[in-house]
């Protein structure tokens, strides 16, 4: 008398545990890279906040009765004042870089360092890995 047997044998469970692995293996870098984009994009966000929050700190300083006046910021020194306002930055601080902002309104962000991001840009920020160098740009 043969007996009904139900289950899966040794070959079909490796079968599809080599097709899991597979679609892990091509998935996981698709994944990663968009994980990393999304960090980048959150750096250039935070670094647009620098800029609005510099532009904040020029705005409610004495630095605008004076027009040929500018403001700079060097985020690597302990010293973050514009005029008489300190710069107030909510979310993520740079630790490296500059923010300038000439008299006329025009903002140069050069090697602000936002979660090992390096953000640069006179009318676009971008965000890179690795900081800019020279003056080509």
């Amino acid at each position: 008398m043969k007996q009904n047997q139900k289950g899966f044998t040794l070959i079909e469970l490796l079968a599809v545990i080599v097709i899991l692995a597979i679609i892990a293996l091509i998935a996981t870098p698709i994944i990663l890279g968009v994980v990393n984009d999304s960090r980048m994009k959150a750096a250039e966000d935070s670094a647009y906040g620098v800029v609005k929050s510099v532009q904040l700190a020029i705005s409610e300083s004495q630095i605008t009765d004076n027009p040929q006046d500018s403001a700079f910021i060097d985020f690597s020194e302990s010293n973050r004042n514009v005029g008489t306002k300190v710069v107030r930055i909510s979310g993520t601080e740079p630790t490296e870089g500059t923010v300038a902002i000439d008299s006329q309104g025009n903002v140069t962000v050069s090697n602000l360092k936002i979660n090992n991001y390096y953000c640069n840009g006179t009318d676009k920020i971008t965000c890179s890995t690795t900081p800019k160098t020279g003056s080509g740009e």
